[in-house]
């Protein structure tokens, strides 16, 4: 399923995705632009099995997802909570949110970093009321990092910032890249002390 995440815009149709990559090249400001050309070209290479007749509609990936979770996959739970919050109710999500705090692995803390975008309860019950939309996500992000995601500027998370978000840059890790790149000082310093709390 990460997979298919990863490689989606690039699956739907390779040749537009290196041409949308060309085009952005145009644009995108010089310091930059060879760290944006390195992000596509890392997805465009690792995802270069893929054709534009294997790309997964948005259904076939709910169907996926909810086959996985019914399995007992918590990360495919938490995502099925990011894609449909109101299929959940408050008790379930917050049960969700205490499973992933207490052994979650790095996948499943990815997801719910989506969750807790689209889902008040998720966030909530993760951080209390103390945490905006992105520090929620990002501070997750963080602790995703702390349990084993590659977190280095060649790894899947910083990738999709750059590929993606056009957060691109000399960063050393994701934790720099939050703290140069994505928030203000005090920002990075709050989304430290959530992710602190989280473990």
């Amino acid at each position: 399923m990460k997979i298919r995440l990863y490689c989606g815009e690039f699956a739907k149709d390779p040749p537009s995705y290196m041409e949308a990559t060309k085009g952005m090249m145009a644009i995108v400001p010089k310091p930059r632009a060879q760290v944006y050309q390195q992000a596509r070209s890392r997805i465009a290479n690792k995802c270069s099995r893929f054709e534009k007749d294997d790309a997964l509609s948005r259904h076939q990936v709910d169907e996926l997802t909810a086959k996985l979770a019914a399995a007992g996959s918590v990360a495919a739970q938490a995502s099925e909570l990011a894609s449909h919050p109101d299929k959940f109710s408050p008790e379930q999500a917050n049960d969700l949110v205490k499973t992933i705090k207490l052994g979650g692995d790095s996948e499943s803390l990815l997801a719910l970093g989506d969750a807790v975008v689209t889902s008040a309860p998720a966030r909530e019950a993760a951080f209390g009321s103390q945490a905006t939309v992105e520090e929620a996500q990002i501070a997750l992000q963080l602790v995703a990092c702390s349990r084993g995601l590659d977190c280095s500027p060649s790894g899947a998370l910083m990738t999709m910032y750059c590929a993606n978000g056009g957060v691109c840059g000399s960063f050393f890790n994701f934790r720099d890249l939050v703290r140069r790149g994505l928030l203000t000082e005090a920002g990075s310093q709050q989304v430290d002390t959530l992710a602190q709390t989280f473990h």
